[in-house]
């Protein structure tokens, strides 16, 4: 199936963008735990898709959770339910992505480089983007960003020239224009 989930450790420092769907959430607690993770230093659920914040909730749950950073748009469904309950119940607090942040996790740290705008009902253009640098390499993860949302990361003013992309929207055609 689809969904999308990505460690980020730098030292002792973690951090988790995504948990898949929601059946995959205790494999991801699972993986987490076989890792030697103790607790996230920041959770990224790029936009509110089951299959990026489906196993949210049971990472949320076993989990310490430093950061928790989503987009401003909610969705109708129980799978976001799932996660606001969760945060709710363990006292996170959501924080809103702005961009030209910038964080530190261990020795590097990421700048979030999106959402940039207003995407009415399209879900995927309102996805946290960051770029995280560690020394002199530079990553680009812009969870299901499409044509719209895209054209303003470049329109920001952000270098988001990387020395990897991970592909938007796990890779479809509505993502990542020329």
């Amino acid at each position: 199936g689809q969904g999308d989930a990505t460690l980020i450790r730098c030292g002792e420092a973690a951090m988790l963008i995504d948990a898949g769907n929601n059946s995959w959430g205790d494999d991801v607690r699972d993986y987490l735990e076989y890792q030697g993770i103790g607790d996230l230093d920041y959770v990224i659920g790029t936009h509110p898709d089951a299959d990026h914040i489906g196993g949210l909730d049971v990472v949320m749950e076993a989990f310490d959770c430093g950061t928790v950073i989503m987009p401003d748009y909610e969705k109708d469904t129980q799978t976001y339910t799932d996660v606001t309950d969760v945060m709710e119940e363990k006292g996170y607090e959501l924080t809103l992505p702005q961009v030209g942040m910038v964080y530190e996790l261990g020795e590097a740290a990421f700048t979030i480089v999106a959402p940039n705008g207003e995407y009415g009902d399209n879900a995927n253009d309102y996805s946290v983007g960051i770029l995280l640098e560690h020394g002199e390499n530079r990553f680009l993860l812009t969870g299901d960003a499409e044509e719209d949302s895209e054209a303003d990361m470049l329109d920001n003013g952000i270098d988001l020239s990387a020395d990897v992309l991970k592909a938007a929207h796990h890779g479809s055609r509505t993502a990542n224009t020329e």
